[in-house]
């Protein structure tokens, strides 16, 4: 399990997430899914030109894991089927629970080789525990001093956890600003 967010909102999280799960997916060829936790705004769908429904949204306000339920809302992309998205239409963040949560993490590692959480940087519900709980973290951080504080905070507030034992992998850009010079 591989969890994606950033410091703050337009750190490219989703770009990273829909890059990264395609690589896997067709270079290591291994069947991954990706999940989008922006359940507000979240667009994994549009990145990777498939259109979302309430699949997420219906595993969440389940009472247990439904594994047929999950094998129905998992889209698809492409013929080869090895890279699938689980999100939900744009809407309202209903609470979570997390043990539910974790259990969702549990069926979702039966059922694919990788799974990759695009975690938005605003940590809705049950982030804190996908971060917790991920073999890999990576939080992109842009080179400004309000996206370093908010970087530190993230990274300390999953650190106190009694509970993680993920690899945190800190990945910096430079924001691209346009001159006067620029032609863009």
């Amino acid at each position: 399990t591989i969890a994606v967010t950033g410091a703050a909102g337009g750190a490219g999280t989703s770009t990273v997430a829909a890059l990264l799960g395609r690589w896997i997916a067709e270079a290591a060829k291994y069947p991954t899914l990706l999940v989008d936790f922006d359940r507000r705004k979240g667009d994994l769908a549009l990145l990777l030109g498939l259109k979302a429904d309430n699949g997420l949204a219906g595993i969440l306000s389940a009472a247990e894991i439904d594994y047929r339920l999950i094998a129905r809302t998992v889209l698809a992309d492409g013929e080869k089927k090895r890279l699938s998205l689980l999100a939900q239409r744009p809407g309202p963040e209903t609470p979570v629970d997390p043990q539910l949560l974790l259990q969702l993490g549990g069926a979702l590692c039966e059922l694919f080789s990788v799974s990759i959480w695009d975690i938005p940087s605003h940590r809705p519900a049950g982030s804190a525990e996908i971060l917790k709980n991920a073999d890999v973290c990576v939080i992109l951080i842009d080179y400004t001093v309000s996206n370093a504080r908010a970087a530190k905070i993230s990274l300390n507030s999953v650190r106190r956890s009694p509970v993680s034992a993920a690899s945190w992998w800190p990945i910096t850009a430079e924001p691209v600003r346009a001159s006067a010079a620029s032609p863009c």
